[in-house]
């Protein structure tokens, strides 16, 4: 009999679990982003993860970015620092399998009149200029 109503259980607990994380809409990367092929990206990257101004494309100079670099396999565009915080713009890439979601320290807001994701990550005192270049 239990056998029988498992599949039924677990996909009721799998729609408690999916409605109760906070996921966003998500900004792919724009066309021309980048001067070279998107496959390319991690070859010209630095130990910590920045994407050099070489090789930003118009899309990515017209957000007036402090710079860029990976979050994970995404990309954070950061157009503001401070001691405490970074701001910027996040892009999805489709290769990618972590789906910027809210938690402690990352916080994601979708901007409908731009079309795009804003982030803020709160930094930790001991943390450098960016919270997770």
């Amino acid at each position: 009999m239990i056998k029988n109503k498992l599949p039924i259980l677990m996909a009721c607990l799998c729609l408690v679990l999916n409605s109760s994380a906070s996921t966003h809409n998500v900004g792919s990367l724009p066309e021309g982003a980048f001067t070279i092929p998107d496959e390319d990206l991690y070859k010209v990257a630095g130990k910590d993860a920045s994407i050099p101004k070489q090789y930003w494309g118009s899309p990515i100079l017209s957000l007036n970015p402090k710079f860029v670099y990976f979050d994970r396999a995404n990309i954070a565009v950061v157009t503001r620092v401070s001691p405490d915080k970074e701001c910027g713009i996040y892009f999805y890439r489709t290769l990618s399998s972590y789906l910027p979601i809210d938690g402690p320290g990352r916080t994601f807001t979708w901007n409908s009149n731009q079309k795009h994701l804003e982030y803020v990550f709160t930094k930790k005192a001991e943390q450098g200029a960016a919270a997770n270049p």
